[in-house]
């Protein structure tokens, strides 16, 4: 017989990602056409004697290759806080590498950091020595919501 753990379902959980307007299959297409394009505009010039343009083409699609693939390396970043039972669970996945912090909601305090010259808002949750700042895939106006619902899932006993 085969046994599979079941979690039970959180209470609350919201997960905040990147808002990525291109899949990875888009970002090769786009990358494609580009390359396409300014190769058949370099040749071009190139043919009618203008060959220094061909390494500039080549310089500006290898900057835009690097650009696209540092879009990919954070394709799966998420941000995720989920209430479950006595717990405040925080989740966050940066490049690859998942760092976990659950603390005991009892515990848990939350509060909104409003904005300042050069940061952006954040929601800091504080618990057993531990503080972990959540909000950096949100826009700014939902920051503050994200913190009153959050102050009020740690405080419902």
């Amino acid at each position: 017989m085969a046994y599979a753990a079941v979690r039970e379902p959180a209470e609350f959980c919201l997960v905040a990602r990147r808002n990525q307007s291109l899949t990875s299959t888009g970002r090769r297409f786009v990358l494609a056409a580009f390359l396409i394009v300014s190769l058949a505009i370099s040749l071009a010039f190139t043919v009618l004697g203008a060959w220094p343009v061909l390494p500039f083409a080549g310089l500006e699609i290898l900057a835009l290759w690097w650009a696209f693939r540092q879009m990919e390396r954070q394709a799966d970043d998420y941000e995720r806080i989920a209430v479950e039972g006595d717990r405040l669970i925080f989740e966050r996945r940066v490049r690859g590498v998942t760092e976990r912090v659950a603390v005991n909601k009892c515990w848990a305090q939350v509060r909104y950091i409003p904005a300042r010259p050069g940061q952006r808002a954040s929601v800091v949750i504080r618990a057993h020595g531990k503080e972990v700042n959540f909000g950096r895939h949100l826009p700014e106006d939902r920051i503050m919501d994200v913190a009153l619902q959050l102050g009020r899932q740690v405080r419902a006993q």
